[in-house]
């Protein structure tokens, strides 16, 4: 099969939010952390996440038929 892997950054100070890694057991696998600013960014963007979803499935909703993924999405949502 191929070669060997390129190397990845081992950013376990990151400072960006998020930082990638090898698996230790598994060179195939590479890992991704989320740092305490990514997870800041998170928190910052879920209301604008929430609201364009929101308005999304209430589009999709007015199908007389709707897409099975837009009733399970709908079905997880804590917000209806």
């Amino acid at each position: 099969m191929g070669g060997p892997l390129p190397p990845v950054r081992q950013d376990r100070g990151a400072r960006g939010p998020l930082s990638r890694y090898l698996c230790p057991t598994d060179r195939r696998g590479i890992h991704t952390d989320v740092s305490d600013a990514g997870l800041k960014l998170l928190r910052e963007a879920r209301p604008t996440n929430d609201t364009a979803l929101k308005e999304a499935l209430d589009e999709a909703a007015k199908n007389s038929e709707p897409d099975p993924l837009v009733t399970a999405v709908e079905a997880m949502s804590p917000t209806r």
